[in-house]
C-alpha cells in the first residue's frame, strides 16, 4: 500500500529514516502533554495536520540526495519551529524545548547511513535499524512499553507526584464549581428573576394595553360562557353559529 511505498528502503533510504524520526518526534510532542505544566506549560493541539505538514518537509529534504547537496538542518528547524509545530507555541520555555527536540531527532547523526544502530531516544528501544523499511520500524516500535516513563521525556522520576497533585487540584476545583452551582440553583434570587422576566412583563403590558378586547368586563365573559354551557346542555336555546361568534369577536376587538 501507500505506507510500503513511502517506507521502501530501496526507493529512498533517507526518506524512510526521516519519516521514522518525524513519527517519533510527533509522538513525543503529544505525550509530553501528559505532564503539564512540566512537559509543556499548557495543552497544545499538536495534530495529524502538523504530522502531515512535517512529511512534506521531510520529503523535500530527502530529494536533496539526488542533487548531491548537503542537508540544511537549520532550514528544517526553522520550518518545523516557526511554520508547523512552533506555530502553536506561545511560551519561550516551550519553544526552547521544541528546539532541543528538533536538534535531537533531526541530524546527520541519525539520518545518514552512519546512523545505523544509533539510539534515537535515550533509554528506549528506539534505534535506527540496519534496513530502514516498514517491517523493521514496526518491530522496533513493538518493543516500546505500554506506559512511557518520565525519563523518556527527559523529566525527573518524581514528576508523577506533581502530575497527581495537579490532577487532584483540578478535580477538587471541579467539585467546588459543581457545589457552587448546586447551591445557587437551590436559592431563589428575586433580583435575578426580575432582571430576566422584566422584558417579558413589559411586552405583556404593551400587548394588554393595545388590545381593548382583553380589558372587557370579566362578568360579561362569564355570562357568555354560561350561555354557551346552557345551550350545550339543552337548557337554553341553541349554540351560537361560529360565524356569528367570529363577527362578534371582530367587533369587540375593533373597540
Amino acid at each position: 500500500g501507500d505506507n510500503n511505498d513511502m517506507l521502501d528502503a530501496n526507493n529512498n533510504p533517507l526518506r524512510c529514516r526521516l519519516l521514522f524520526l518525524l513519527a517519533c518526534f510527533h509522538a513525543v510532542m503529544q505525550e509530553r502533554r501528559t505532564y503539564i505544566p512540566q512537559g509543556w506549560t499548557k495543552f497544545y493541539e499538536f495534530s495529524y495536520g502538523d504530522l502531515k505538514a512535517g512529511t512534506y518537509v521531510m520529503e523535500a529534504v530527502s530529494e536533496l540526495q539526488y542533487q548531491n547537496r548537503p542537508i540544511d538542518w537549520e532550514t528544517v528547524y526553522g520550518l518545523m519551529e516557526d511554520a508547523i509545530y512552533g506555530g502553536r507555541i506561545d511560551n519561550i520555555y516551550d519553544r526552547r524545548v521544541l528546539r532541543t527536540y528538533l536538534s535531537v531527532f533531526f541530524s546527520s547523526r541519525l539520518a545518514s547511513d552512519d546512523g545505523i544502530g544509533t539510539e534515537v531516544l535515550a533509554g528506549t528501544p528506539l534505534r535506527m535499524p540496519n534496513v530502514p523499511d516498514l517491517d523493521s520500524f514496526k518491530k522496533i516500535i513493538s518493543q516500546l512499553m505500554d506506559v512511557d516513563a518520565p525519563f523518556v521525556f527527559s523529566l525527573p522520576d518524581n514528576i508523577e507526584r506533581s502530575l497527581q497533585r495537579t490532577t487532584s487540584t483540578a478535580v477538587i476545583n471541579q467539585l467546588r464549581a459543581l457545589s457552587t452551582l448546586t447551591s445557587e440553583a437551590n436559592k431563589f434570587d428575586r433580583e435575578k428573576w426580575r432582571t430576566q422576566l422584566n422584558p417579558l412583563l413589559e411586552l405583556w403590558k404593551t400587548l394588554y394595553s393595545s388590545a381593548p378586547a382583553a380589558r372587557r368586563d370579566p362578568s360579561s365573559k362569564k355570562e357568555n360562557a354560561a350561555a354557551l354551557l346552557a345551550a350545550a346542555s339543552g337548557k337554553g336555546g341553541s349554540i351560537p353559529s361560529p360565524i356569528d361568534e367570529f363577527v362578534k369577536m371582530e367587533f369587540d376587538f375593533a373597540g
